[in-house]
């Protein structure tokens, strides 16, 4: 062995019991440390429960607040908001705070209550894996619900699944429905038609009438004035039509008062035995003419020739009107109309004989309703 040999081998002898003298002591000083004393901190201190605090605080103060707009908004007008954005907007951002708020402090105590679900007795390492997931997320929150026995942390986990609903139900709990509002009787009007009296111009009837010539129905017609809104309310009374009055409202309106106005209407009776019992006959089997009154006094006459000809059908009518019966002006026309179906040899068949009284009378509307853009109007 070399000089340079025996230097070399000594030199790494050296170093080798160094080494191992440095070990030693470390491993000396690391087993015997300087003893530690835990001290606890404040609730409120960072280290502990303060941020968990505050979020779960505010998330309180975020639901308070949706509470109140809802019962501050609850049947008013949308108008009457007056917030930077929209309703919905304010809601939606309100609820999205509300979950980060309410998620953080839930995360915390998950993660947290793990260690509580270790300390009572040996459990698998995998359910360390499952809290952390379950303070991270839904799919966490359910693997937490199915493999680990229930425990305080099973509450956050419920939680955790449950807020995926929050933010859709506090939308829907915002519904805005289109309703009339009331606006002052000096900015929109109703307009409606009505009639109280009615009168018309004669002179032209009473200058046919003070002459001695028969006047012909040319100049009935052309001596009374013709009025067609009158002629169709008396249309409307004699069949009983049921048309809604009309009015002008320039949106949707409801107008709770009523108003009277003139109309007509009739009244009809099926009155073929005392007819028939009154009719004074003429003539031979073979060709007569029969002369009969309705109860209320209008006369009937009706003809027959046999085999050749026979009445089907005639109306006769009779005014009430007087000018002593100006005051009353109940009834003021009466018809009586013979119907009949002549067999083969013209003999008169299934005779009907009805009687029917026009009457003037007033109307009584209320309730008038109108709905725009669709035009219902209505007035009962």
């Amino acid at each position: 062995m070399t000089g340079s040999a025996v230097l070399s081998l000594v030199v790494w002898k050296a170093n080798w019991e160094l080494f191992r003298i440095l070990c030693e002591g470390g491993s000396e000083q690391a087993a015997d440390p300087a003893p530690f004393k835990y001290r606890r901190r404040p609730i409120y201190s960072p280290s502990e429960w303060l941020f968990e605090g505050m979020s779960s605080l505010l998330a309180m103060v975020i639901v308070i607040t949706i509470a109140v707009i809802f019962w501050m908004m609850d049947g008013k007008p949308l108008k009457e908001w007056s917030g930077p954005v929209s309703l919905a907007a304010t809601i939606s951002i309100l609820t999205t705070a509300y979950s980060s708020a309410l998620m953080h402090s839930v995360s915390s105590f998950i993660r947290q209550l793990k260690w509580l679900h270790f300390k009572d007795k040996p459990r698998r390492l995998s359910h360390l894996e499952t809290f952390d997931e379950a303070s991270r997320g839904v799919w966490g929150a359910l693997l937490l619900l199915t493999n680990v026995k229930w425990n305080l942390a099973t509450l956050g986990a419920i939680i955790t699944i449950l807020r995926l609903t929050f933010s859709a139900f506090s939308q829907q709990a915002v519904q805005i429905a289109q309703r009339a509002s009331t606006t002052p009787s000096d900015i929109n009007s109703v307009a409606f038609g009505y009639a109280h009296n009615y009168s018309r111009d004669f002179s032209n009837f009473s200058t046919y009438g003070n002459t001695d010539k028969r006047l012909s129905a040319k100049q009935l017609t052309e001596a009374i004035p013709q009025d067609p809104d009158m002629q169709f309310a008396i249309i409307k009374g004699l069949y009983g039509i049921d048309t809604p009055a009309t009015f002008s409202c320039p949106s949707s309106c409801r107008w709770d008062g009523s108003y009277v106005s003139l109309g007509f209407k009739s009244a009809c009776k099926n009155v073929k035995q005392d007819t028939l019992r009154s009719a004074a006959c003429d003539g031979t089997e073979h060709r007569n003419r029969c002369n009969m009154t309705t109860p209320n006094g209008v006369n009937i006459i009706t003809h027959r020739i046999h085999t050749d000809a026979a009445t089907s059908y005639v109306m006769n009518t009779t005014s009430t009107l007087e000018p002593s019966a100006e005051e009353k002006l109940l009834e003021i026309a009466r018809f009586g109309i013979y119907r009949s179906s002549p067999d083969g040899n013209f003999r008169q068949q299934n005779v009907s004989i009805t009687q029917c009284s026009l009457y003037l009378t007033a109307y009584e509307y209320a309730n008038a309703f109108a709905k725009l853009p669709t035009e219902v109007s209505s007035i009962s």
